[in-house]
C-alpha cells in the first residue's frame, strides 16, 4: 500500500505518544523514522520492533555527562537510537553555543540502526556541519550533512576515518554510536569532498540516490508493508483511547464528569 508522507507522520507521532515520549521528542523521532521509510531504510519495521522496548523505559532513566568542553557521554538505557540522537543532538548544540567548535556526543547503551543518518540532516538544520558514525553488521558507517542539505551522504570504510580532519577522529574505544556538530564546516566539507573524489570509501549511497527515491515517495506516496501498517495503527488507537478518556474526566465533552 502507498500513504502520504503527512500519512506516515502522523501515525509513527500517534504511536510514539503511546509508547509515553514527550512532546518535542516524539515530533522529531517521528520524523527522522518517516523519512528513513521514504528513502528505504526500513524506519517502520524499526518502530515496531521497539514499542515494547520505549513502553519499558522513561526518559529520565537517560543519564549523560559533559566529559569535556569538547565531548559529551550519554548512557542511553536501551533506548532505540533514533530517540538517543534526539537527546545527544540537543546536548551537543548547548555545548557548542559557548564557543565555535566540533562537539562529539558519544552513545551508549543503544542498538545503532542506519536510521541515524538522517541525524546529521538534523545536525546540519541547526546550521552546523553533520557528521554521525556507527558500526552496523560489522561495518564502519558514517553520513555526512551540511546546511542546506535535505539528505546526507552516507558511506561506510574505515578509510574514511583516516581521511577527517583530526577534530573529527574517534579515540574513544567504547562507543554504539557517535554524533559531531562543527563550526569548522568547510574544513569537513573539503575533507567530505576529497574522499569522493579518491573514492576512499566501500560503498555510498549518495545525495542523490537518497533524493532520487525521496521524490519518488513524495510524488507517487511511500510504498509500506501492510502488515507493519496494521499493527502501528494499533498501538496508535491507543492514543485515541487515551485522549477519550481524558476529556471524560476532566470535562471537554458530554461524558464528563
Amino acid at each position: 500500500m502507498r500513504v502520504t508522507f503527512q500519512e506516515l507522520f502522523d501515525l509513527c507521532r500517534k504511536v510514539l505518544d503511546s509508547c509515553g515520549l514527550p512532546d518535542g521528542c516524539r515530533e522529531d523521532c517521528a520524523e527522522l523514522i518517516t523519512w528513513s521509510e521514504c528513502v528505504g531504510y526500513g524506519g517502520m519495521k524499526v518502530l515496531c520492533e521497539d514499542i515494547d522496548r520505549l513502553k519499558a523505559r522513561e526518559i529520565h532513566q537517560i543519564d549523560y555527562r559533559d566529559v569535556t568542553e569538547e565531548l559529551i557521554e550519554v548512557e542511553g538505557a536501551g533506548f532505540p537510537d533514533y530517540v538517543l540522537a534526539k537527546i545527544s543532538l540537543d546536548l551537543v548544540e548547548s555545548q557548542i553555543s559557548y564557543r565555535p567548535q566540533t562537539v562529539h556526543g558519544v552513545i551508549r547503551s543503544s542498538r545503532p540502526t542506519a536510521l541515524l543518518c538522517y541525524e546529521a540532516v538534523r545536525i546540519a538544520k541547526r546550521g552546523k556541519g553533520g557528521l554521525v558514525h556507527w558500526k552496523e553488521g560489522g561495518e564502519s558507517w558514517w553520513a555526512f550533512a551540511f546546511p542546506g542539505d535535505a539528505h546526507p551522504i552516507v558511506m561506510s570504510g574505515e578509510a574514511v576515518h583516516d581521511s577527517l580532519p583530526a577534530c573529527h577522529h574517534i579515540t574513544e574505544e567504547s562507543y554504539d554510536y557517535i554524533l559531531q556538530a562543527t563550526t569548522e564546516r568547510k574544513d569537513l566539507k573539503k575533507a567530505v569532498n576529497s574522499i569522493l573524489d579518491n573514492e576512499t570509501f566501500d560503498r555510498l549511497i549518495s545525495y542523490e540516490e537518497h533524493e532520487h527515491v525521496w521524490n519518488e515517495s513524495r510524488r507517487e506516496g511511500a510504498l509500506v508493508d501492510e502488515g507493519q501498517w496494521k499493527i502501528l495503527s494499533e498501538e496508535a488507537k491507543n492514543v485515541l483511547v487515551e485522549s477519550s478518556e481524558r476529556s471524560r474526566l476532566f470535562g471537554t465533552g458530554d461524558q464528563a464528569r
